[in-house]
């Protein structure tokens, strides 16, 4: 080998070190990039289910609502089964006699 191949061939390998670093570096830079990403994404995913939830509670509470705009106040009672009124029966037909 002459010196220089063999000055070349030093050089060639600091070039493969500092690629080589860079490479890390990337690497490493995207895995935290990834990993925040991850994080954004489940802290959203957290508020879109607390958002949904919440918008499912708020929906219930005023379908509930007695007079609220668009609810009927009377489907409580239409939907209610019919009281027992045999006692008010007999008294009616008590009153008839």
């Amino acid at each position: 080998m002459t010196m220089d191949e063999c000055a070349e061939i030093q050089q060639l390998r600091k070039e493969i070190s500092a690629l080589t670093q860079d490479k890390r570096k990337l690497e490493l830079d995207a895995k935290r990039r990834e990993e925040a990403m991850q994080s954004a994404l489940d802290k959203a995913t957290e508020r879109a289910e607390r958002a949904e939830l919440a918008t499912d509670v708020l929906g219930k509470a005023v379908t509930s609502m007695p007079g609220a705009p668009g609810v009927d106040s009377d489907a409580e009672e239409k939907s209610s089964p019919a009281p027992n009124n045999a006692s008010t029966s007999k008294d009616a037909k008590r009153k008839k006699r």
